[in-house]
């Protein structure tokens, strides 16, 4: 996600040091933006980085950070002015994970997956040039990125792809019109992204019970269906994640119909 937004407003140096390597996939990347008091309410981030030369002092702590065990640099809003409105005292920094003072603990689904983390920064120092855009002007670059995550939690494939495995189900289980019927109508919501894999999940009956992966207790289906029951839990964050459906209609009222 952070590609396109090193494109839009990166220098000349920052495109040439993470472009390329992001493109290979020698370097990746997770997203640190929500924290403990700032989820929805994202402009409230606490995170401070102080302004030290030509350094930033960065403390704080950023929540539910998806890829962090494995990427190696972060990109993280952090507020470099306390006393600005909330929004324009913001930056977005760009920071190797592996500097001194950032340390990454796991977060555990239910079924005892390591699905998220938590990044702890303490004084960690991150060179003003690896900030992206101007100072107290990250918003705009977090809007920027938002825009694009949000069409890629999309999930029009994967959707499709479980809509499928339903119209197959129903090839082998006795079917009713009136579920046919249903079925159609979520395959055009779909074209339109508008279809929920969750709906289509409460087709699985009991392979929809969550598995023990740390293997306790039986399985109640096959191996291989063992996604379903994850995408119907997991899949419940994505009306929160990259913003609660909430913010995504007030957004849409006041930046698409000028409500």
């Amino acid at each position: 996600m952070v590609g396109p937004a090193i494109i839009r407003y990166g220098s000349a140096a920052q495109k040439a040091c993470f472009l390329p390597a992001t493109r290979r996939a020698e370097l990746w990347w997770c997203q640190g933006y929500s924290e403990p008091q700032a989820g929805s309410d994202l402009a409230s981030l606490a995170t401070r980085a102080e302004r030290d030369g030509d350094e930033y002092i960065v403390n704080g702590q950023k929540t539910w950070t998806s890829g962090a065990e494995h990427a190696d640099w972060i990109f993280c809003l952090v507020r470099t002015n306390p006393a600005a409105q909330m929004q324009k005292g913001i930056s977005f920094l760009l920071i190797d994970l592996a500097s001194p003072g950032v340390t990454v603990t796991p977060l555990y689904a239910f079924n005892g997956k390591r699905l998220w983390n938590q990044v702890f920064f303490d004084n960690v120092r991150v060179p003003v040039t690896n900030r992206l855009g101007d100072e107290d002007r990250g918003w705009t670059v977090a809007k920027s990125l938002l825009g694009d995550e949000r069409l890629r939690v999309s999930r029009v494939a994967e959707n499709r792809r479980l809509l499928a495995r339903v119209h197959e189900t129903l090839e082998l289980l006795p079917g009713t019109d009136a579920m046919r019927t249903r079925l159609s109508a979520l395959g055009i919501r779909l074209e339109a992204l508008e279809a929920s894999s969750l709906r289509l999940l409460t087709l699985a009956g009991q392979w929809a019970i969550p598995n023990d992966s740390a293997g306790k207790t039986p399985s109640v289906g096959p191996a291989d269906v063992e996604y379903i029951a994850a995408g119907r839990y997991h899949h419940r964050g994505y009306t929160i994640a990259g913003g609660s459906s909430e913010v995504q209609h007030n957004i849409i009222a006041k930046e698409v119909l000028g409500l």
